[in-house]
Parts: C-alpha cells; structure tokens; sequence
C-alpha cells in the first residue's frame, strides 16, 4: 500500500481541511468545509465530527479547485518578483471532499475531526480549530 507523501511533512500528514477560521452563527447554512484526502479516490470513505462527539458526517467528493491551494495562490500573487513565474494555475481535484457545516454550533470554539478510509481499510484523520461568533 503507498501513501502520498507531502513535501516537508510527517508521512501521517494525508489530509488538509480547509474551512474559515472564523464565520458568525448566522452563515453556518452557508459555510462549507474541505478535506483533501491527497490519496483519496472515489472509493474513498471521507466524514467529519464535531468536537469529538455526536455522528460522523458523510462528506461528498467534489470535482472543484482546491480552496485552500486557491487561497495560497491569491496570496503569494502579489509576493512575486518580477521575472519569476507565479504558482501554477489551480486545477480540477480529484481527491476533494465537502460538507456543509451543522447549523447548531454554539458561540466558541469548536474541533472539525475528518476522518478518510481506503478501500483497504486504512484510516487516516485529520483536525483543525474553528471559532463561532
């Protein structure tokens, strides 16, 4: 079984969630979160949790340009000296999954838990902090 392996990071390092690191109470209906499972495929089990409690929520692979490479690549645009090249331009992903975000969260912060597993059963996890206004 091969894994990918992302530069400069640990070998368990196989998911990257992408969400804001602040939304107000009010756009909960309307915020989505990613999770680039880099070896992930279309077989590929992909959920979230919150705060290490309740259900696992099924997340639903997208064919969309990674919002967290797209963010990285707004940002560095205005950093570039002149004469060198840009980062490339971003591409449909293969390996993306989305879900909204329950609408109940209470003010504070919160742990988003995304868990993706193989068809062979491996399961990798991956988490990140988000604050509710």
């Amino acid at each position: 079984q091969s894994h990918f392996q992302a530069a400069r990071a640990p070998s368990d390092f196989q998911i990257s969630i992408h969400a804001p690191d602040r939304v107000e109470r009010q756009a909960l209906a309307n915020t989505d979160i990613y999770a680039n499972v880099f070896n992930g495929w279309e077989r590929s089990e992909v959920a979230y949790q919150l705060d290490g409690q309740g259900p696992w929520i099924p997340m639903t692979q997208v064919a969309e340009r990674d919002p967290y490479y797209l963010a990285v690549r707004e940002r560095e645009a205005d950093r570039i000296p002149d004469g060198y090249r840009g980062l490339p331009n971003p591409v449909i992903s293969g390996h993306l999954w989305k879900a909204g975000l329950v609408e109940d969260l209470l003010s504070g912060v919160h742990r988003i838990s995304v868990r993706a597993t193989d068809v062979n059963g491996t399961t990798f996890r991956a988490e990140r902090l988000i604050f509710v206004d």
